[in-house]
C-alpha cells in the first residue's frame, strides 16, 4: 500500500482512478490496488438492484412538476457525500435516496416530494430510544434486543449489521448490510436475531460470533427522507 504526498495545488483525493483507490486513513492519504467486489447474488442482492432500475426509469417518466417538486425539496437538504461533505443533492439524487429508503422499509414509491413529519426525530432519533444486547443461555452467539423506542407511527428504523468480525476491528462502518427494519411505534423489547442469522448466515450454524456493529437509521414514512444515523457495537466475551 502506497502513501501519497499532495502538493500545494492539491489538497485532497478520493475514488478510483484506473486500477488504485485513493482514500484517508487516520490522518494519511493512502492508496491501494483496486480488486473487483465479489458478486454472490443474492436473492436481496438482486431486488435491490431491480428497484434501483426501477426507480431510474420511473424518474423518466415523470411530469415536469413532479420533477419539480424533487428539485425544489434537493435546493433546501443537505445530504452527506462518501467524503463526509454536505452538499445539496440533484432533484434525481433525493428522488432515488427517498425511494430507496422506502423501498428498505416495505413502503411504496413516491412520484412527488412530500414533506416529512415529525423532523426533530430524524434530527435527535436516540432521545426517545435505548437498546441492549445479550446472549442466549444455550450459546456464545449474539442476541440483539432493542427497548423503550417510543418515536411515532411515522418513523421506521432501518437496521444494518455486520457480519462476526474480529475483536481488533475498531470500526465497522465499511462492513454494514441492511438486514432489517424496526415496525413503526415499537415500545416492547425487539428480538431481530432470527432476521439477522438468516440474511448473513443462511443453513449456518455458528458456535461464536466474536464481534458485530450496527447502525440504526431513523426514516420518516411520509418523505422517506432519512435521519441521524445511531452507531453502537456489542462484543461476545
Amino acid at each position: 500500500m502506497g502513501e501519497v504526498v499532495l502538493s500545494g495545488l492539491l489538497s485532497d483525493m478520493s475514488g478510483k482512478l484506473g486500477d488504485t483507490i485513493t482514500f484517508r486513513h487516520r490522518g494519511h492519504l493512502l492508496q491501494k490496488a483496486w480488486k473487483k467486489p465479489s458478486n454472490p447474488q443474492t436473492s436481496y442482492q438482486t431486488n435491490v438492484r431491480n428497484n434501483f432500475g426501477s426507480l431510474l426509469q420511473m424518474w423518466g417518466t415523470l411530469t415536469d412538476a413532479q420533477r419539480f417538486s424533487w428539485s425544489f425539496a434537493a435546493s433546501q437538504i443537505f445530504l452527506s457525500n462518501h467524503l463526509g461533505v454536505k452538499i445539496h443533492p440533484t432533484g434525481q439524487m433525493l428522488f432515488m435516496r427517498c425511494n430507496q429508503n422506502l423501498f428498505n422499509c416495505g413502503l411504496p414509491s413516491l412520484n412527488s416530494f412530500v414533506s416529512p413529519v415529525g423532523f426533530e426525530y430524524l434530527l435527535n432519533p436516540t432521545a426517545d430510544m435505548s437498546y441492549h444486547t445479550a446472549a442466549p443461555f444455550s450459546s456464545d452467539i449474539c442476541k440483539m434486543l432493542f427497548s423503550g423506542q417510543t418515536t411515532p407511527s411515522n418513523i421506521i428504523y432501518l437496521i444494518f449489521a455486520s457480519i462476526g468480525l474480529s475483536a481488533g476491528i475498531n470500526n465497522g462502518k465499511k462492513y454494514l448490510r441492511l438486514f432489517d427494519a424496526i415496525p413503526a411505534g415499537t415500545s416492547n423489547e425487539y428480538d431481530c436475531t432470527e432476521t439477522y442469522f438468516s440474511r448473513f448466515y443462511p443453513g449456518i450454524v455458528l458456535l461464536k460470533l466474536p464481534k458485530v456493529f450496527f447502525k440504526l437509521t431513523p426514516i420518516d414514512t411520509a418523505s422517506g427522507l432519512s435521519g441521524q444515523d445511531l452507531y453502537f457495537s456489542f462484543l461476545v466475551t
